[in-house]
């Protein structure tokens, strides 16, 4: 008995597409790939199938398809056939390839016409036929397609303001996200920026001054220095919409509250080129509570004033202009004086305008109020009985000799410096010589004796005066004193003898 055993073979024969694109372009380039596990392919004749269609035959597994065209859309297939044996011959699995148009990119430029150096266009680049969530966009210049001027992976307008230099032609193109093929270039479009510039929009704000009080009423006015029939939009924040447009070049807050204090600008918009101005520069508005306390301070800002010295008064508040106020000046419930000036000057003050004092200021162009100051003390102190009439003087410095009349040379000398009615660790001391106030032959923080052995050199007249610790105010200088110091020495052999004669009478005890 003959036993025969047929041995089926089976081969996987895949067919697959280079690339591998769900939707192919017209025009493109694919390639298909017949692949099985046969080592070496020179035993085999590929055959490539278009449907039933038999499209062409070789020893090659690769059939590439050059320019393929929408027409060639369709199921293809791969059949082998082994040379050396006609009983091996297999059909691959089906691929099927869809070939559409290559879609064309449009581009279109919003506005149209010549435009103004600083004026805002868009380039809008639409794939037809395709939504613009498929593609990355990029713009480009004067025909250069390799170096784009703007890419963009979301959007497809490109907004930005433009100078001269941007005029050209433009064109754009898609790159599909799914499989980077890229839409064809559109037809390109003509931009002309002209080198002037768009008008300047300039924003004023009444009133002037910074901050305003809730419940006034502030105007911003717009002004733009060329053309007309201007609409006009103001914008507040960090927000680019416009929060209001008006026919009108003024925006009235009637009622200023918190929610106004902020930062606004605006910009003029017309039918006609051009079409938009420049936006103005921005102005920032304070908003505080109505009322406020002026602040009263003295100078200088000593505790304790001497009669005689000269004091300032200064009635400060928020607002920077004082011109719209009037100042009153009041000691106690006595209003002393009234000015357009925030600063009141008492000088030669005497010992009876110890008190207290306010400012009190009022607007003169509103309603909106007036207000008292706080109150400040002064405190003034002298030599003579408080209200007496006259004005009464600082304290005075005396300066005493110790010892009196002629010196001689190599003799020791003190002159002692004091305030009258004030202890002397209050003071610092200063010695002048011969009216030379400015510059003291001598001066000590503690001390108010100044002891030195004199020369002849040092004959001339003497004077002193204090300067307190606490507030550096000056004394009145002393009255002179006069110092004489003879060139005659004591006689050395007469001090000899002294000395002796003392020795003797402390021996003969």
């Amino acid at each position: 008995m003959i036993i025969i055993i047929i041995i089926i073979i089976i081969i996987d024969l895949f067919l697959t597409v280079w690339p591998d694109w769900p939707q192919i372009f017209s025009g493109e380039t694919i390639t298909l790939r017949c692949s099985f596990p046969k080592p070496s392919v020179t035993h085999w004749t590929f055959y490539w199938y278009r449907e039933s269609t038999r499209l062409h035959r070789s020893d090659d597994n690769l059939y590439i398809l050059k320019h393929i065209k929408v027409d060639q859309s369709s199921k293809y297939y791969c059949y082998i056939s082994n040379k050396q044996s006609q009983r091996e011959s297999y059909w691959s699995n089906a691929v099927t390839l869809t070939v559409t148009e290559r879609p064309k990119a449009s581009l279109t430029l919003v506005p149209t016409g010549q435009m103004f150096s600083g004026e805002n266009v868009t380039l809008r680049c639409d794939i037809q036929g395709h939504t613009g969530t498929e593609w990355r966009y990029s713009w480009y210049k004067d025909g250069d397609s390799n170096r784009p001027v703007h890419s963009s992976d979301v959007k497809r307008e490109y907004s930005f303001s433009v100078v001269e230099f941007d005029s050209g032609k433009y064109t754009c193109r898609g790159e599909r996200r799914s499989d980077s093929q890229r839409s064809e270039i559109s037809d390109a479009v003509i931009l002309i920026v002209s080198g002037e510039s768009l008008p300047r929009a300039t924003l004023t704000v009444d009133p002037r001054w910074s901050p305003v009080f809730t419940g006034e009423s502030v105007t911003l006015k717009c002004e733009i220095q060329s053309h007309s029939n201007w609409r006009y939009q103001w914008y507040k924040g960090s927000s680019g919409t416009a929060v209001s447009q008006s026919q009108i070049n003024t925006f009235t807050i009637r009622s200023a509250a918190d929610q106004d204090q902020d930062q606004f600008w605006c910009r003029g918009e017309r039918n006609y080129r051009p079409s938009s101005s420049q936006y103005s520069n921005r102005v920032n508005l304070s908003v505080e509570a109505h009322y406020f306390k002026p602040v009263l301070t003295v100078w200088p800002d000593w505790p304790q004033i001497f009669s005689g010295e000269t004091i300032t008064l200064r009635c400060s508040f928020p607002k920077p202009s004082v011109t719209h106020w009037t100042f009153y000046w009041y000691r106690e419930s006595t209003r002393l004086h009234h000015s357009d000036d925030n600063l009141y000057i008492l000088k030669h003050i005497k010992v009876d305008q110890s008190s207290k004092y306010y400012c009190y200021i009022s607007d003169k162009q509103s309603q909106r109020g007036s207000y008292w100051s706080n109150a400040v003390t002064l405190t003034v102190t002298g030599t003579c009985l408080i209200f007496t009439p006259v004005t009464c003087p600082r304290p005075k410095a005396s300066l005493t000799l110790v010892p009196t009349g002629q010196m001689f040379s190599g003799e020791k000398v003190t002159l002692k410096c004091d305030i009258k009615g004030h202890t002397g660790t209050e003071w610092r001391y200063s010695w002048y010589k011969d009216g030379d106030s400015n510059h003291p032959v001598h001066s000590s923080d503690v001390k108010r004796e100044y002891s030195f052995s004199v020369v002849e050199f040092d004959s001339g007249k003497y004077t002193c005066r204090g300067e307190r610790r606490s507030d550096s105010q000056r004394s009145e200088i002393s009255d002179a004193v006069i110092l004489i110091v003879s060139g005659e020495c004591i006689n050395p052999l007469f001090i000899q003898l002294v000395i002796t004669f003392s020795s003797i009478s402390l021996n003969s005890e």
